[in-house]
């Protein structure tokens, strides 16, 4: 089974999740957000290009304090690529992300979250035109955690790190790095 599959089912299946919203514990909402990206290579983690992050979120509760809550994200993410003796390509990537977490409200309104992150990349932008693209792999998979605070009912404040698990581009040992600030609104 190819990947596209397996994500396109997936979509499908989380789509069918939330219509079950009114007859249980659940939120349907969206949220948007700033996002600090670059890539990590063994041990170096570089964050300095700031993008953005937008998309629709579910959460649908457990037990009293544990909740699964996938969301489908547009997400900006990229970084700058040596390839010889200092030469550097930067690379926009554009990814449509699905980080599938569970939600553990260890106090009043916060909450802890963790989870895998699968991401197929959408389009691929270099910088600088004269040279060809690097040829990202289509499928990322992310390792992510981080808080969610919810201020009301309605509106939360999030803050989450995803650490790339997969290499981005075949020839080199580059792997996502992502930080995000997210402001969420719950329709239900």
């Amino acid at each position: 089974m190819k990947f596209s599959d397996f994500f396109l089912g997936l979509l499908l299946f989380l789509v069918c999740l939330s219509f079950q919203t009114a007859r249980s514990q659940s939120d349907i909402g969206f949220k948007a957000g700033v996002t600090a990206y670059g890539f990590h290579k063994q041990k170096s983690v570089r964050t300095d290009e700031i993008g953005f992050s937008a998309g629709i979120t579910y959460q649908k509760e457990i037990t009293r304090n544990l909740n699964f809550r996938p969301e489908l994200l547009f997400t900006k993410k990229g970084g700058w690529v040596i390839i010889d003796f200092g030469t550097g390509i930067k690379e926009d990537l554009y990814y449509v992300d699905l980080p599938i977490l569970l939600s553990w409200e260890f106090m009043n309104n916060f909450s802890l979250q963790a989870g895998p992150q699968l991401g197929l990349l959408v389009a691929e932008k270099s910088a600088d035109k004269e040279l060809p693209k690097l040829g990202a792999n289509i499928f990322n998979m992310d390792a992510s955690g981080g808080f969610l605070w919810e201020i009301s009912r309605k509106i939360n404040l999030g803050a989450r790190y995803s650490y790339g698990l997969t290499k981005i581009f075949e020839n080199y040992e580059y792997r996502n790095s992502v930080i995000a600030l997210s402001i969420g609104y719950n329709l239900y």
